[in-house]
């Protein structure tokens, strides 16, 4: 129980490190990008939307011959992330790795606790845990695999919460790993 002379003050509080958390997470990642993969990525989502197919031809990336009989497992992602290139550039890749940092703050502020005390902990643990995923997020297709993860997590700890009633997601936990 908070008392009533102080709660402006955690509000002030609590409003300027939201801010500063935000700040730190947007000018942590809107650096450039540097990981030469994503152009592999991309070319790869382009053969696949292109040619409407899960296998690819890999001598047309190499000089070597290759024998294109297995499915590469991440062309929904490549297919994704060539299909956002095209349509708005990096712009799109970036609001995209944004929109998988918003969903994992909004899946760990929904799972703590509802008192709002909680609140500037559970910001702080927000950004330790987005600024060590520097390597989940790098705009490839690694940045899927961090969200499949938080969505993952999101459903154990829901069902975990209540067990009797929320059964049913762990329907959704093989979908998930299917689109993994």
């Amino acid at each position: 129980h908070t008392n009533a002379r102080y709660r402006p003050l955690l509000l002030v509080l609590l409003i300027l490190l939201s801010v500063t958390t935000l700040a730190a997470l947007a000018v942590r990642y809107a650096e450039p990008v540097t990981d030469g993969d994503i152009w592999f990525h991309l070319a790869y989502g382009r053969y696949f939307v292109e040619n409407h197919t899960l296998t690819v031809d890999h001598s047309i990336f190499s000089w070597t011959p290759a024998h294109g009989v297995w499915i590469y497992c991440a062309w929904i992602s490549q297919s994704i992330l060539y299909l956002l290139h095209e349509a708005w550039g990096f712009m799109g890749l970036y609001a995209l790795r944004f929109a998988f940092i918003i969903l994992f703050l909004v899946f760990v502020l929904a799972m703590a606790p509802k008192k709002a005390a909680y609140v500037p902990t559970m910001l702080l643990v927000c950004l330790g845990g987005l600024l060590m995923a520097q390597a989940g997020l790098r705009i490839k297709a690694d940045l899927f695999s961090f969200l499949f993860m938080t969505c993952l997590v999101f459903l154990w700890f829901r069902f975990r919460s209540d067990p009797a009633s929320r059964r049913g997601l762990l329907l959704v936990i093989p979908v998930l790993f299917l689109l993994w």
